[in-house]
């Protein structure tokens, strides 16, 4: 028996939409869905992906991105729309770590995360010096990031802010050929999934709905208990 030597197998957006469809009886091996079918399953689809963002950290997703600091400036909108936005592509679904790195040693300090109410509460956020502090304020488009002390001269010419986030799937509205953001392990939850968000549209009964929606859960979770960080994890005080 030969093997492919081949692991990068993948699937676009329509064949796994017929896939899913057909798990609910829409569709068969030699009939395809209409195209409103596909259409409709397609808005389920990226409305189900979207949703999904929330589960916690897809470790794929995971980016880091070097912010040039700016004299004096305490606040940088994080994202992609004008007119201020520092570039990211998309705006950050979450921040996981933030490091001051002096550029000439690449050196690395891990500044601290504040809650919304910790960083209300400082006196004199124009206050320059070396940022020792951050809170991330979510947003509906560009997210802001606030930093203490505001960079003074010195930090804004030898050093950057580098910024470990969680990037947002990318959509799958575009045309039939869309790639999923995912790995390829994350297919057959995507296809059980929408089939199970699509039973309801179809009338399918309550009873082989829950059936679907159960074994969906249960793929899904599979493969999210395996999308885990191996490493071990230390707990210590936090003293300030």
């Amino acid at each position: 028996m030969a093997l492919t030597a081949s692991t990068d197998y993948s699937i676009d957006r329509d064949p796994l939409i017929k896939s899913s469809l057909r798990l609910i009886g829409v569709g068969s091996i030699d009939e395809d869905p209409t195209q409103a079918e596909i259409d409709q399953a397609t808005i389920s689809l990226n409305i189900m992906l979207k949703a999904w963002q929330a589960d916690g950290l897809q470790l794929w997703q995971i980016r880091t991105k070097s912010l040039t600091p700016v004299e004096s400036q305490y606040q940088y909108s994080l994202g992609i729309s004008a007119p201020s936005g520092d570039v990211f592509g998309s705006r950050p679904m979450r921040i996981i770590d933030i490091y001051r790195r002096i550029t000439a040693t690449v050196i690395d300090v891990v500044l601290i995360k504040m809650s919304r109410e910790e960083y209300w509460n400082l006196s004199d956020k124009n206050i320059e010096g070396t940022p020792v502090n951050y809170y991330h304020d979510l947003q509906l488009t560009n997210t802001v990031l606030n930093i203490w002390p505001a960079p003074d001269a010195t930090f804004a010419a030898d050093s950057t802010l580098e910024i470990l986030y969680q990037k947002p799937f990318d959509d799958v509205d575009v045309g039939s050929t869309d790639s999923f953001e995912f790995p390829s392990e994350w297919y057959e939850a995507i296809k059980y999934g929408l089939a199970a968000r699509l039973a309801p549209e179809y009338g399918i009964p309550r009873l082989e709905r829950i059936l679907l929606h159960q074994e969906a859960t249960a793929i899904k979770d599979a493969v999210m208990d395996w999308d885990q960080e191996d490493s071990s994890i230390y707990l210590f005080p936090e003293t300030r």
